[in-house]
């Protein structure tokens, strides 16, 4: 009598096909896991890493505190060129000037007003080969004369780069005088102004 084949046993059967099913599925999540933590690594990098991109329209949107950078330079009256500054700058920057040129031991000028009308601006000071003042758009910021030749104004440079400012004081009628200017600039808006939350 020809003995007969065991079978498996269904359970067995069913034992190995629930293996199966359940080493796809984990397969399945470990590389949903894997993919999401690459994405979140790439989102976490991109948010902490500054661009440089120029075609990037929009990173200057992006709300990151600058450190305070300001830069101190010394301008002769009626130099040939302008004194540049070492740094770049963008966007709004406050310029703080100071000095002044006497003419037979008499105040002539100073960094933004001739002697003879303090209530008007004299066409001295030059950045970037443009008067001072020829861009200014805040309306009512600009300072009035003041006896110590110290005087502060924000300033916008073009804010799709970043331009080393260059400083000059020139006037015709001072050729034969020499005179030395300060000039101070901060890359923020409320430099010198604590109200406003800056120093």
């Amino acid at each position: 009598m020809r003995k007969s084949k065991r079978k498996p046993k269904r359970y067995l059967r069913r034992a190995v096909k629930a293996c199966a099913i359940l080493v796809f599925v984990l397969g399945i999540l470990f590389a949903l896991f894997v993919a999401t933590a690459m994405f979140s690594l790439h989102l976490f990098v991109t948010v902490l890493t500054p661009t440089t991109n120029e075609e990037n329209a929009d990173y200057r949107e992006v709300s990151v505190a600058r450190p305070l950078v300001v830069e101190t330079v010394t301008v002769p009256l009626n130099a040939d060129k302008p004194v540049y500054t070492e740094n770049g700058f963008t966007e709004w920057v406050t310029v703080t000037v100071s000095g002044s040129v006497e003419r037979d031991g008499e105040f002539y000028l100073d960094g933004l007003f001739h002697y003879h009308d303090k209530q008007q601006y004299a066409k001295t000071l030059f950045i970037n080969g443009a008067w001072a003042f020829e861009r200014q758009s805040v309306e009512g910021q600009f300072p009035d004369y003041s006896d110590d030749h110290f005087y502060r104004f924000i300033h916008w440079v073009d804010a799709d780069s970043w331009e080393r400012l260059g400083f000059q004081f020139l006037d015709a009628d001072a050729t034969d005088l020499d005179g030395v200017f300060t000039v101070e600039v901060a890359n923020t808006p409320f430099y010198g102004r604590p109200e406003a939350g800056g120093r």
